[in-house]
């Protein structure tokens, strides 16, 4: 699709505040923002009524879980708005495996794990072993590593030796907190914060350290913003849905291979074994995900059992185990002018719970953000912490990552993604997926065939947040 025209639509970014526009889109860019523009468009969209965002920009995701999962992850994400990702899980090939056989139009990076998947079964890894593997990691097309330390935990020295070497190479590093001595909760996040000394860091889903597994929800989420605010060298994200995303696979010796999962578990009154796990599902305390055309559904009770038995329990789980305070309280809190968590993600995908809009509309409806500030956190700062500054705003000359909402009842219309209709009304077009990658890893996507977009991420806010910040208002200049 070569030209879109967009009619009388309220533009909203992070500066934007709601005026009746006309937006002519050509050649994948904002070609031209007016009134009564004056074209004529292959496509052209009535917006009357209608909200229409930059594309969100979502800095946690999981478009796959295991391999031979298919593209539905992505699909999830365009419906809910998405444009541009970063998958934190890896393996890198088995995205690639799925981004090689769709014709799902979206941009993503990704971030290989340290995980079981690409053969860490130990608590220690040694320094050489770490830097060969990010490095091949760059090569393969990943813009930077995730420490996987709540669902595959390691020492507390070899998350500290991974974050300086990540740091060491100017490449990405985020850390979903937990270690060999404490887990994916408020310790586990202190001790992420300790490993990063200076260094920079992005540490995932805040929300997940401030359940009330060691305190009250409203101590741990206090103490999580506080520690924010004290490291301004952290990156970091929250999501807004209730419930949580994890592995539900079970090993050997039956308990799930996941500590998030015997920990979710617990919490909900059962013992980490297959036995607990199993009334957990039946229970409904427990819902496992599954692909059903082209998007995740969630399964219950004794028809979630049976899928996943079928599936010899390789399937992914979701828990209600996240509460509404921590959720609010680190979606709005500030200090001056800046959000003490930086960014809102949804670290869903193939997971869905893909809300950042119905439920950012929420808080906005609330009072509690303005449309502004959920634009500013889930679409403009990503954008800017990936490095992707023709992204995150709408501006003549900007990519045309664009999505439409209705705002009655909050639900995405259509995506625009490089100016060509990528999901409208529940129908999904074809189009080729876009990999963010590091220019060492142009070579082999280029073997792959794949389009893609070189960013320099020790150039961006990843690195340089201390600037960014200094910028305030002027954000859009850095």
């Amino acid at each position: 699709m070569k030209d879109i025209l967009i009619k009388n639509v309220k533009v909203y970014d992070y500066q934007r505040k709601g005026d009746v526009k006309d937006i002519y889109i050509l050649d994948g860019k904002i070609k031209k923002i007016g009134n009564k523009l004056d074209k004529k468009a292959s496509k052209v969209i009535n917006g009357k009524g209608l909200y229409l965002f930059p594309g969100l920009v979502d800095p946690h995701v999981h478009a796959v879980w295991a391999k031979g999962d298919g593209d539905a992850g992505l699909r999830m994400l365009l419906k809910a708005g998405v444009t541009t990702a970063t998958d934190f899980k890896g393996p890198v090939e088995f995205l690639h495996d799925v981004v090689k056989k769709s014709n799902v139009g979206l941009n993503i990076a990704s971030l290989n794990g340290v995980c079981l998947e690409n053969g860490f079964n130990k608590l220690e890894i040694k320094k050489d072993e770490i830097k060969k593997f990010a490095k091949e990691s760059m090569k393969k097309g990943s813009i930077g590593l995730k420490i996987m330390g709540g669902h595959f935990p390691i020492t507390f020295e070899t998350s500290k030796d991974v974050i300086q070497i990540c740091n060491d190479l100017g490449i990405y590093i985020a850390y979903h907190a937990g270690n060999s001595d404490n887990g994916s909760n408020i310790l586990g996040m202190k001790d992420a914060v300790k490993a990063a000394g200076k260094n920079s860091l992005h540490i995932a889903h805040i929300n997940s350290y401030c359940r009330g597994q060691i305190y009250q929800v409203s101590k741990e989420s206090d103490m999580a913003l506080t520690m924010l605010k004290k490291n301004k060298n952290l990156i970091s994200e929250s999501y807004l849905s209730a419930i949580n995303g994890t592995s539900s696979e079970v090993g050997e010796d039956k308990k799930p291979l996941s500590h998030v999962t015997r920990n979710c578990l617990k919490a909900k009154g059962y013992n980490d074994d297959y036995e607990d796990f199993k009334k957990a599902i039946l229970n409904k305390d427990c819902a496992i995900s599954k692909e059903e055309e082209g998007v995740i559904k969630l399964l219950y009770g004794k028809e979630a059992f049976e899928y996943w038995d079928k599936m010899k329990t390789k399937a992914t789980a979701c828990f209600d185990v996240n509460p509404a305070l921590s959720r609010i309280a680190l979606a709005i809190d500030k200090t001056d002018s800046n959000f003490t968590v930086d960014m809102i993600s949804t670290d869903g995908g193939i997971f869905p719970r893909n809300e950042t809009i119905k439920l950012g509309l929420k808080l906005v409806e609330f009072g509690a953000l303005t449309i502004n500030e959920l634009l500013l956190k889930s679409s403009y700062i990503p954008s800017r912490v990936l490095g992707l500054y023709n992204k995150g705003c709408i501006e003549e000359g900007f990519d045309a990552d664009l999505t439409l909402v209705n705002p009655k009842n909050s639900e995405v219309l259509a995506t625009i993604v490089g100016g060509n209709l990528a999901y409208e009304n529940g129908k999904f077009f074809d189009n080729k997926t876009n990999l963010i990658i590091l220019k060492e890893g142009e070579k082999y996507v280029k073997s792959l065939g794949l389009p893609y977009t070189i960013v320099s991420i020790k150039d961006s806010m990843f690195y340089k947040k201390k600037k960014f910040l200094k910028k305030e208002k002027k954000w859009k200049e850095f």
